[in-house]
C-alpha cells in the first residue's frame, strides 16, 4: 500500500472539508462578523491542508519546500485568526480586547516571514522520505521554533479561556453547553496533535507526517454540528422560498450550490485521479482542477453577494458559457480527453433555469466547442486504463445524480403546485363557510377549518386559544396524543396567555424557536417534553390590531415541508378566522341590543315574543303563567323628578326581580316600567299569589317613596289560547284593573276586564280624534254648575265641567275619560281644548252684559307639572281679552303630595295677576291646614261628603263648620258641593259659608242654559 499517497488523499479530503464548511457558513448570512472570521478559519486551515497534501509524496525535495513554506500562510496565522473569532464571540465582555485585537496579528506577521517568506526560511526545516511521505526532523533547537510554539499555545490558552468565560457568563443554557463542547474539542485537538508530532514519533520508528491540520479539523466539526443543533452561529432566515416560473428564488439558490458542487466536485476528482492515481506532474494538474474550483466557487457565491436577479442571471450565463471552451479545448489532451462531460452537465442543468437564454447560451457554446475541438484535434488516441473507466464512472454518476435533482426539482415543484391548489381550494371553502357562519353555526365552522387545515398540513393536533377566556376553545386532534396530556395542557395554558401582552403584529410564531425569558424558555422546554411534541406553529388572532387569541398547529414529528406557502396560508385561515369572529361579535353585540333593553340588558319585547311563541308552539303541556309588574303613575315621576332619577329605578327594579330568575322562572323588560316574569310548572294558583306578594314585599321595601306604587297583572296561559303580544296585553289589563285604593296589588285577568279595556280604547281613540278636529264620532263640550253666594243668592260665577260623548258609549263621564286622557299623555291636549271652550264662554257671557261672573277651570296635576303651563295658560287667557280675576283654577289636594313647592310657586305667579285658586274636595285627601296656611290658594271647597254628614250625623256633631272657620282663619273663603237640601243651605249661611254648589240651585248645564240662568237672576 502506497502509505504516502492515502495520507496525501487524506490532507487534500481535509482541505476540501474545512473549505465546503466555510462556504456554507457563509452562505447562510455572509454580513456577520462571525461567519466571515470563521471562513478565514476555514481557508487558512484548507490552504494549510492543501499543501500538505501536495509537499507529502512530492517527487523531490524542492517540491517540497515549495509547498510547505506556502502552507505558512495556513498554519502561521490560523491560531490569531481562532482568537480573533472567540473575541468576536465575547466581544459583549471585552470590547477593549476587540478594540487592540490586530495587535494580536503581530505574531503571525513574524511567524509567516519567518518560515515561509524569509530567504533563510528553507534552513527552519529538514526533511527525510519515508514510507508515509515527507517528514520534517528538524530539530527543536532555535529561538524561532520556540516562538512559535510559545505563540500557538498561548493564543490557544487565550481563545479557551474566552470561550469558557463566554460560556459562564451567558445565560442561555444552550450556549453553556456550545462552550464546553467547543472547550472539550480543542482540548482533544491538542492532546491528539501532542500524540502524533511528539510522542509517536519519538517512540516508534516509523515517522508520520505532522496531522495537525487534520486534528484541526476536529473543533470546526464541533462547532458545525451546535450551527446546525442549536444556530450558535445564527442563520439567516430572510431568504424564503418565493414563486418563480420553475425554481422559486430559494430553489434558485439550491440550483446555484448543486452546479457548483458540480465544478468543485469535478475539480476534486480530476486532481485526485491525476495527482494521486496516475502521478502526472502538478504543473499540467493544476490549471484545468484550479479553473473548475474557482468557476465553482464563483457560481456558489453568486446569490449570496448578488442580489440583482437580472444581473445574476447575466453574470451566470456568461461564466457557466465561457467555462465550456475554457475546460474542454485548452487543456485537452489524451490524459483528460474525457473532460467533454462537462457540456453535457450544463446542458441538463439548463433543462430547469428559470431565464431560456442560459440553454440557449449552453447549447451555442457547446456546438463551438465541440466544432473547435473537431478542427484542432481531428483524431486523438484515448488510453483506456483504470484512472480513465474511473473518470467514465464517475461522469456517469453525475449525469444520474444531475437528472435525480432535475427530477426532484420538477416533481416537488409539481407537487407543490399541487399543493396550492389544494391549499387555494381549501382556504376559498373555508372562506366561504366562514362568510355564510352566524353565531349559531360559527363552532362547527371552526371544528371544521381544523380538522381540515390539520390534515392538510399533516398536524398532529390543532387548537383555537381565546385569551378572554383563558382557554383552548376549539381543539382537533389527530388520533391518540401521547405524553402528559394534562399537565402539558397546563404548560401550553401558561404559555399561550402571556402572548397576550407581545406584540405578535398577526405573524406566525415558531415554537421552540421562539426566543423569551429564561422562565419562558423552561416553560415551554417543559411542555414539549410533557407533550412529546416537536413543533408548534401559531398564529395570532388580532381584533383591532390587538391580539385576542391564536390558532396554532401541533406536530409530534419534523416536516421538512412546512414551507413559506403554508405558512402565509395559515396566516391567511387566521385572519379569516379573526374577520369572521370579529363579524360574529358584532352580530352578536348588534343581536344582543335588538333583543335585550339597553337600561336593564334584560330580554326586551322583541325577545319575549320569539320567546313566548316558541314555549307555546312547542306543544309542551305544563302549568305557564305570565306575570307583569309596573309602577303607577310612573311617567308622573319622570316628569317631576328627571330620566336620570327614573332610570335609576328602573335599574335597580331589574336587579331586584332578577333574584327571582331559576330555571322555571325568566324575566324580561317589555317597556319603560313594565317587567314580565314567565313562570312553568307551578302547582297552583297559590303559588302565584305567594310570588306576587314576595314581589311586591320587594319592592315596595326597596323603593318606598320614591314611586307611588305599583300594579302586577297575571295571566294563566292554560286558559287563553293566544300569541305573546295578546297575552301581555290581558296582562296589562289585569295590572291596569287593581284598585287604586291600595299603593301596591295584584289582579288576575278575566274576560270581563277585556270588555272594559276596549271600552278605555274606544275612548282613547275618541280623545285623539277630538285633538286632531274631529268630532264626527265623538266630541267634548263643557257644562257648567252656577257657584252662589250665600249672602244674596246670586250666581258670581260657574265651574267648567268637561263632558264627552261618544256615538256608540254615549256621554262619558270625566271620571273615565280624563285617567285615560293623562295615560296616554293627550291630558295637555284636552285641557288646551277646554280653556279655550271656557274663554269663549266668558266672551259670550261678556257680550250678554255679564262681565262679573267668573268661570272655575278643573286643572290636571300633569298639567301644572309642565313648565311651560303659566306661560301657557296665561297666553291663552290674553288671546281672548278676559280679566284674569274671572277666571279661577281647581287643583284637587292630592296634587301638593307630589311637588309642593314647584306647584306652590307656580300658583303664587297666578294669583298675584288676580287669577282665582281652589282647592277642590278639601277634606278627603292630604288635608293638613299647617299646610293649607302656606298655600298661595284663595278658595276651600268643601267635598260633599261633608256636607252628606249634615243630614246624617246633626248639625252639632258636625265639622263642616269647623272647616269653614278655619278656612276664614286662613284668609281663604269657603265654597260647599253638593248641596241638595234647603236644611244644609241654612246649615252654610248660619256658618258663614261663601258660596255653594248643587242640585239645590242647578245642575251642571249647557252654555245656552247658563247664559238663561244669568238672565232669570
Amino acid at each position: 500500500m502506497d502509505y504516502a499517497n492515502l495520507f496525501s488523499i487524506i490532507f487534500y479530503t481535509a482541505s476540501i472539508s474545512s473549505l465546503f464548511l466555510g462556504m456554507y457558513i457563509i452562505s447562510l448570512n455572509y454580513k456577520n462578523a462571525l461567519n466571515q472570521q470563521f471562513l478565514l478559519i476555514s481557508l487558512a486551515l484548507c490552504l494549510w491542508s492543501f499543501c500538505f497534501s501536495v509537499a507529502n509524496n512530492a517527487p523531490d525535495l524542492n517540491t517540497v519546500l515549495y509547498w510547505r513554506r506556502i502552507s505558512v500562510f495556513g498554519w502561521g496565522i490560523i491560531y490569531t485568526l481562532i482568537l480573533h473569532f472567540f473575541v468576536l464571540l465575547a466581544r459583549k465582555y471585552y470590547g477593549a480586547l476587540k478594540r487592540s485585537i490586530f495587535l494580536f496579528y503581530v505574531p503571525a506577521v513574524m511567524v509567516v516571514y519567518v518560515f515561509g517568506i524569509s530567504p533563510l526560511a528553507p534552513e527552519r526545516y529538514e526533511f527525510v522520505r519515508t514510507i508515509t511521505g515527507w517528514v520534517n526532523i528538524s530539530p527543536f533547537d532555535n529561538i524561532w521554533d520556540w516562538f512559535f510554539s510559545l505563540y500557538c499555545t498561548s493564543y490557544i490558552l487565550l481563545s479557551l479561556y474566552l470561550l469558557y468565560n463566554w460560556g459562564q457568563r451567558t445565560r442561555r443554557k444552550n450556549n453553556k453547553k456550545q462552550a464546553g463542547f467547543i472547550i472539550a474539542a480543542f482540548l482533544l485537538a491538542l492532546v491528539s496533535g501532542f500524540l502524533t508530532d511528539f510522542f509517536f514519533n519519538m517512540l516508534i520508528d516509523v515517522k508520520i507526517p505532522q496531522l495537525a491540520p487534520l486534528i484541526g479539523i476536529i473543533p470546526f466539526s464541533a462547532i458545525f454540528y451546535y450551527i446546525r443543533k442549536y444556530g450558535f452561529i445564527r442563520i439567516d432566515e430572510g431568504r424564503e422560498a418565493k414563486p418563480g416560473m420553475i425554481l422559486s428564488e430559494f430553489d434558485l439558490s439550491k440550483y446555484y450550490e448543486t452546479v457548483s458542487s458540480t465544478y468543485i466536485i469535478g475539480s476534486i476528482l480530476n486532481f485526485i485521479i491525476q495527482f494521486f492515481l496516475k502521478r502526472s506532474s502538478i504543473e499540467t494538474i493544476l490549471p484545468i482542477s484550479v479553473f473548475l474550483f474557482f468557476i465553482g466557487i464563483i457560481v456558489w457565491m453568486m446569490p449570496v453577494f448578488i442580489k440583482k436577479d437580472r444581473v445574476r442571471d447575466i453574470l451566470f450565463t456568461i461564466i457557466i458559457s465561457l467555462s465550456i471552451p475554457l475546460a474542454v479545448i485548452f487543456p485537452i489532451s489524451s490524459d483528460n480527453a474525457i473532460i467533454w462531460f462537462i457540456p453535457v452537465a450544463l446542458v441538463i442543468f439548463s433543462l430547469i433555469y428559470n431565464q431560456r437564454y442560459l440553454l440557449y447560451s449552453v447549447a451555442f457554446s457547446c456546438l463551438f466547442t465541440q466544432v473547435s475541438l473537431w478542427i484542432k484535434n481531428p483524431v486523438i488516441v484515448i488510453k483506456l486504463d483504470d484512472a480513465e473507466y474511473l473518470k467514465r464512472v464517475f461522469f456517469f454518476l453525475v449525469c444520474m445524480s444531475i437528472t435525480y435533482y432535475i427530477y426532484r426539482v420538477y416533481f416537488y415543484r409539481l407537487k407543490e403546485i399541487e399543493g396550492k391548489i389544494k391549499l387555494q381550494q381549501i382556504v376559498a371553502k373555508i372562506s366561504a363557510q366562514f362568510a355564510a357562519a352566524t353565531i349559531d353555526t360559527i363552532d362547527d365552522r371552526i371544528n371544521e377549518m381544523l380538522q381540515v387545515s390539520g390534515d392538510f398540513f399533516r398536524a398532529d393536533r390543532a387548537f383555537v386559544y381565546m385569551f378572554s377566556k383563558d382557554r383552548i376553545t376549539h381543539e382537533w386532534r389527530n388520533g391518540y396524543m401521547e405524553g402528559n396530556t394534562k399537565k402539558s395542557q397546563e404548560l401550553l395554558r401558561d404559555y399561550l396567555s402571556e402572548l397576550k401582552n407581545s406584540k405578535l403584529h398577526n405573524k406566525l410564531i415558531k415554537m421552540p424557536a421562539l426566543q423569551g425569558t429564561a422562565a419562558n424558555n423552561n416553560r415551554r422546554s417543559l411542555f414539549f417534553r410533557a407533550g412529546k411534541c416537536k413543533f408548534l406553529f401559531a398564529v395570532p388572532l388580532s381584533k383591532k390590531d390587538q391580539p385576542v387569541g391564536v390558532i396554532a398547529y401541533i406536530l409530534n414529528q419534523r416536516r421538512s415541508d412546512w414551507k413559506t406557502g403554508y405558512q402565509n396560508s395559515l396566516e391567511i385561515l387566521a385572519n379569516i378566522l379573526s374577520d369572521s369572529l370579529a363579524r360574529i361579535e358584532s352580530e352578536a353585540h348588534i343581536t344582543h341590543l335588538v333583543y335585550h333593553n339597553r337600561l336593564t340588558d334584560l330580554p326586551n319585547k322583541r325577545y319575549f315574543d320569539k320567546f313566548v311563541n316558541n314555549k307555546l308552539d312547542s306543544g309542551i303541556k305544563q302549568k305557564k303563567a305570565l306575570i307583569l309588574v309596573n309602577y303607577r303613575d310612573f311617567t308622573l315621576t319622570s316628569m317631576t323628578y328627571g330620566y336620570n332619577y327614573s332610570n335609576d329605578i328602573i335599574r335597580k327594579t331589574a336587579e331586584e326581580l332578577s333574584n327571582f330568575m331559576r330555571g322555571s322562572i325568566s324575566l324580561f323588560h317589555v317597556s319603560i316600567d313594565h317587567f314580565v316574569l314567565w313562570v312553568e310548572n307551578y302547582r297552583d294558583k297559590s303559588e302565584l299569589d305567594k310570588l306576587c306578594i314576595k314581589i311586591i314585599d320587594l319592592l315596595k321595601d326597596r323603593f318606598s317613596g320614591r314611586v307611588s306604587g305599583g300594579n302586577i297583572g297575571i295571566v294563566e296561559i292554560d286558559k287563553y289560547d293566544e300569541d305573546s303580544d295578546t297575552l301581555l296585553k290581558y296582562a296589562s289589563i289585569a295590572a291596569n284593573s287593581v284598585k287604586r285604593e291600595k299603593d301596591w296589588g295584584y289582579s288576575y285577568f278575566t274576560e270581563k276586564m277585556e270588555v272594559d279595556i276596549n271600552k278605555k280604547r274606544q275612548i282613547e281613540d275618541g280623545l285623539k280624534k277630538i285633538i286632531s278636529g274631529d268630532e264626527s264620532q265623538s266630541n267634548i263640550y263643557l257644562k257648567y254648575q252656577p257657584i252662589i253666594e250665600l249672602k244674596d243668592n246670586r250666581i258670581v260665577g260657574f265651574e267648567a265641567l268637561a263632558r264627552m260623548y261618544n256615538q256608540d258609549l254615549g256621554e262619558i263621564p270625566p271620571l273615565e275619560f280624563i285617567p285615560i286622557a293623562e295615560n296616554t299623555h293627550q291630558i295637555y291636549q284636552l285641557g288646551e281644548l277646554i280653556i279655550h271652550k271656557a274663554c269663549q264662554f266668558l266672551k259670550e257671557m261678556e257680550y250678554k252684559g255679564y262681565s262679573e261672573q267668573m268661570v272655575m277651570l278643573n286643572i290636571s296635576v300633569l298639567q301644572i307639572l309642565r313648565d311651560e303651563f303659566v306661560e301657557d295658560f296665561l297666553g291663552l287667557i290674553n288671546k281672548y281679552g278676559i280679566d284674569y280675576p274671572r277666571i279661577g283654577i281647581e287643583l284637587t289636594e292630592s296634587v301638593f303630595s307630589k311637588d309642593y313647592m314647584k306647584i306652590n310657586e307656580k300658583l303664587m305667579k297666578l294669583q298675584d295677576l288676580g287669577i282665582n285658586i281652589a282647592i277642590d274636595d278639601f277634606g278627603t285627601g292630604y288635608s293638613s291646614f299647617a299646610r293649607e296656611r302656606e298655600l298661595n290658594v284663595n278658595c276651600l271647597k268643601i267635598d260633599k261628603y261633608f256636607v252628606d254628614k249634615l243630614l246624617d250625623i246633626g248639625y252639632r256633631n258636625a265639622i263642616t263648620g269647623d272647616i269653614i272657620s278655619m278656612a276664614h282663619k286662613l284668609g281663604h273663603r269657603a265654597i260647599a258641593e253638593g248641596v241638595e237640601r234647603e236644611i244644609q243651605k241654612q246649615y252654610l249661611i248660619e256658618n258663614s259659608c261663601d258660596y255653594m254648589q248643587g242640585y239645590l240651585y242647578s245642575m251642571p248645564v249647557l252654555q245656552e242654559k247658563a247664559l238663561k240662568m244669568l238672565g232669570e237672576t
